[in-house]
């Protein structure tokens, strides 16, 4: 313990005394590497952007909620989102080498804000989506995360963290949003994250008590997070400048963009997943079905600008 606190003072000193309180919960990321017993060269995060590379994560994170009783058996036996079929996702795999191929250890989806269609999290926490886009904020949402059993004592969880941290800060997002299971909170309050939204039951079939959380960017690492500094921290460096991702995003992003031009690629995901909408109710279901073709085509921007 008193290592662990040597540690965190020292880091804490390179830290702004305006910022320190917040940017404490980074340090914690020191501990939580020490977790991991399998290094970061094996596993590697990619977006995925095809058809294909879309349904084999679907199908691989239809496996892992269903073991975890998360969702009921689908048809199709993938699971994706409606948001999935717009240029607001952004799907990452995490991906371990093998002998002869690779093997997926896990999986999470960014979701942009838009005025179209908003964030899942409008279901539960209207209110509070509403304070923050009050307040200028450029919101997006951590949804369908998931690791294999086989991988959740490894460097897969905080590497699709990272390539998530990487992809808001290239597209500037000030706040990442995430609703987590209860007993999460303490995880993801090591990756930054405040509770900003009461407790809720996500199920409608049974008891699943959840909270939102809420990652600040701008205060956690300033208003230029990718900018050079003299002295960066250990924390903030893992982070942003030394995250691998950050030099990766842009080429993503674009070559996402060019690939959701494909009318059909919606339309195949749609086909493999024809229950997709199914988790749609009231607003948020008639933003969908009132959202124009032309949606499928626009590229991910702030949502003011989808608004003009």
């Amino acid at each position: 313990m008193a290592k662990h606190n040597q540690a965190a003072a020292s880091v804490d000193r390179c830290v702004p005394t305006s910022t320190r309180r917040a940017r404490r919960k980074l340090v914690r990321e020191v501990p939580i590497r020490s977790l991991f017993t399998r290094s970061a060269d094996e596993i590697r995060v990619h977006r995925a952007i095809s058809k294909e590379a879309i349904l084999e994560t679907a199908q691989e994170l239809h496996e892992l909620y269903l073991a975890q009783k998360f969702i009921s058996d689908r048809p199709s036996r993938h699971y994706l989102r409606p948001w999935h079929l717009t240029p607001a996702a952004a799907m990452y795999t995490a991906k371990v080498a093998g002998p002869k191929n690779e093997s997926i250890a896990g999986s999470c989806t960014l979701i942009e804000d838009t005025v179209a269609v908003g964030l899942p999290a409008d279901r539960l926490y209207a209110a509070q989506l509403k304070s923050l886009r009050d307040r200028g904020a450029f919101l997006s949402e951590a949804t369908c995360f998931a690791v294999s059993p086989d991988y959740r004592r490894t460097t897969a969880t905080t590497e699709l963290m990272r390539a998530i941290f990487a992809h808001a800060l290239y597209q500037k997002h000030t706040h990442i949003l995430c609703i987590v299971s209860t007993s999460q909170r303490g995880f993801y309050g090591h990756l930054g994250f405040s509770q900003i939204g009461p407790r809720k039951n996500y199920s409608r079939a049974h008891i699943d008590p959840v909270v939102l959380m809420a990652a600040d960017l701008e205060e956690l690492f300033g208003p230029e997070p990718l900018a050079p500094v003299t002295e960066p921290c250990e924390a903030e460096r893992y982070w942003t400048v030394d995250n691998p991702y950050i030099h990766l995003a842009g080429d993503w992003i674009r070559h996402a963009i060019e690939s959701m031009k494909v009318p059909s690629l919606a339309q195949s995901l749609y086909e493999a997943c024809p229950e997709i909408m199914e988790e749609l109710e009231g607003v948020q279901r008639d933003a969908f079905v009132n959202v124009s073709a032309a949606l499928l085509e626009r590229p991910q921007v702030r949502a003011t600008a989808l608004a003009s």
